[in-house]
């Protein structure tokens, strides 16, 4: 069997599945406009060497330089805004956790938190586990 990297979801649950599909689009759509600047940008500078003088063509011309320029902050904008988020807050914004998420576990009786999941006190972590009080995590 043939796998394609980008898309090797063959392994894990559906939460990890969701997890990658999202990370991989993330990357995708900002390959797309690293791309799309790329050709707008040399569009525009061809249209303003092509320009000839003509007023009009060279107003377009700026323009669309002018508008891969701002499309190219905004992009770079945004992954610098995620990263500094990511690396304040100590959070993945990227791959969506919702592994400790439990709806209808099946069993009577409270559910607990598992290792790294978060807690309150001990007695919410399952058995074996302690709470870190101070980062509120089950380990």
């Amino acid at each position: 069997m043939i796998t394609n990297p980008i898309f090797n979801y063959g392994s894990g649950n559906f939460v990890t599945i969701v997890q990658d599909v999202i990370l991989t689009l993330v990357n995708v759509f900002f390959v797309i406009g690293v791309v799309t600047f790329f050709f707008m940008l040399v569009w525009g500078g061809i249209q303003w060497i092509s320009s000839g003088g003509e007023q009009q063509k060279l107003a377009n011309a700026k323009a669309r330089v002018q508008n891969a320029l701002i499309g190219l902050f905004l992009l770079l904008s945004t992954f610098a805004i995620v990263s500094i988020v990511e690396n304040v807050f100590d959070v993945d914004i990227l791959t969506i956790n919702i592994d400790s998420l439990r709806i209808g576990s099946g069993t009577s009786g409270p559910s607990c938190s598992g290792p790294n999941d978060f807690c309150v006190s001990t007695s919410d972590c399952c058995s074996g586990l302690t709470c870190d009080t101070a980062l509120h995590l089950c380990y």
